[in-house]
């Protein structure tokens, strides 16, 4: 066991390296890490009916204060509207604005390059075997434990 203890190490620099590494590519545009994580939920879900406070926190897993500063922020500089919802008006929900969908195609962008960086030289099998191996550690950490 205590020589695959490096994983965790080797997920976290990786974890690590691509968040700089984003950070420097967006670093003009008044986004942080939780504003563009915020913006990547929002467009994973834009098909839904209803966007809300409660669905972000829930999808990205952090609280509602979290949640509540990043959809300043994006209001704050454009990317979002805030509106009231016309059937419960204790509720918001958030629209996505067209700075917001020119945004997300310059992350996207940018993402792809440092994703295609990051994958370079590894064969299909070895990138399967990876892609499974990381879910299912993502699952046992995920597990509710009784």
């Amino acid at each position: 066991m205590r020589k695959y203890e490096p994983i965790g190490d080797l997920i976290y620099f990786i974890s690590k390296e691509l968040k700089t590494r984003l950070d420097e590519e967006l670093k003009d545009r008044n986004l942080g890490q939780g504003q563009i994580l915020t913006l990547m939920t929002l467009f994973r879900l834009k098909e839904k009916d209803e966007i809300d406070q409660d669905v972000l926190s829930k999808e990205m897993g952090i609280n509602k204060a979290n949640t509540s500063r990043n959809l300043a922020k994006l209001k704050q500089n454009g990317f979002i509207e805030i509106n009231q919802n016309p059937i419960d008006q204790r509720r918001k929900q958030v629209v996505l604005t067209p700075k917001a969908y020119e945004e997300m195609f310059n992350i996207e962008k940018i993402l792809k390059e440092i994703h295609k960086e990051m994958i370079k030289d590894l064969d299909e099998e070895s990138l399967t075997n990876t892609l499974n191996t990381l879910n299912k550690m993502k699952n046992n950490l995920s597990e509710k434990k009784l």
